[in-house]
Formats: C-alpha cells, structure tokens, sequence
C-alpha cells in the first residue's frame, strides 16, 4: 500500500493499486532477487472502506481512470 495509486470509487470507498510506476518502485527497492520474478503476482489492488479494508484481489483488467 505504501507504493500505490487510489482512485475513489465514488461510492465511498477507495482502490489502491500498482501501477506501473509503483511496481518499478517496489522492484527497485528489493533487496532479494527473487521478487524480480514477481512481477506479475504485483498485479494487485486493495479496496479501502470507512471501516477500514474492505476486500482485495488480483486486477486482470486496468483500473478505470477519470
């Protein structure tokens, strides 16, 4: 979550994802090697609701943005 993007939902509650520079970011700061071939398993978001998390999951479309 610390290297995401949000996107409100307009229906009160936030998405955070990886976006493309965020995924650089984190791969950039690994210390193991290992994560580099993780890629694709970075290909998550998180929806946050005013009780906190709400639910996550794998994105195998790409967020709509305004």
């Amino acid at each position: 979550m610390a290297y995401g993007e949000s996107q409100h939902d307009h229906h009160g509650c936030e998405i955070i994802y990886l976006s493309a520079r965020g995924k650089q970011r984190v791969l950039k700061d690994a210390a193991n090697r290992n994560l580099r071939r993780l890629d694709k398993l970075l290909d998550v978001y998180v929806v946050v609701g005013r009780n906190g998390i709400a639910t996550v999951g794998h994105r195998y479309k790409r967020i709509a943005r305004p």
